[in-house]
């Protein structure tokens, strides 16, 4: 069973002055994250170190579970207040958007998939 997904903003990333970065506490193999921003609700996620879509995916779907603090922390990290609607991610060149209706890790494996596929007939 996938846990929450708990995190801990540890400082703003001194080469742009904008991405915070957090330390991952409740996962797998994922240790650390980039947020690149938040705005409108949405958080940008960098991972921060090569990772399999299956670890990303555990991730993303803690992030929508009770007890998850993701929301919390990266609206204080941002400074910002507003309804957390959800993330996007970029793996692999492949665009991920999770949200409360689609944040199953086999949907969000599957939205990878797809975009994997759709980027190989180009």
């Amino acid at each position: 069973m996938i846990k929450a997904t708990l995190v801990h903003f540890e400082r703003v990333n001194t080469r742009d002055n904008m991405t915070r970065e957090f330390r991952v506490e409740s996962q797998g193999k994922i240790k650390s994250i980039k947020v690149a921003s938040y705005s409108k609700g949405w958080a940008t996620i960098v991972p921060t170190h090569i990772c399999h879509i299956e670890d990303l995916a555990e991730l993303l779907e803690g992030i929508f579970k009770n007890g998850s603090n993701f929301a919390k922390e990266v609206m204080r990290a941002f400074e910002y207040n507003s309804v957390f609607c959800g993330v996007k991610v970029e793996l692999d060149g492949v665009q991920i958007v999770v949200d409360n209706k689609n944040f199953q890790k086999e949907k969000i494996i599957d939205q990878y998939k797809k975009g994997v596929k759709s980027k190989s007939w180009k």
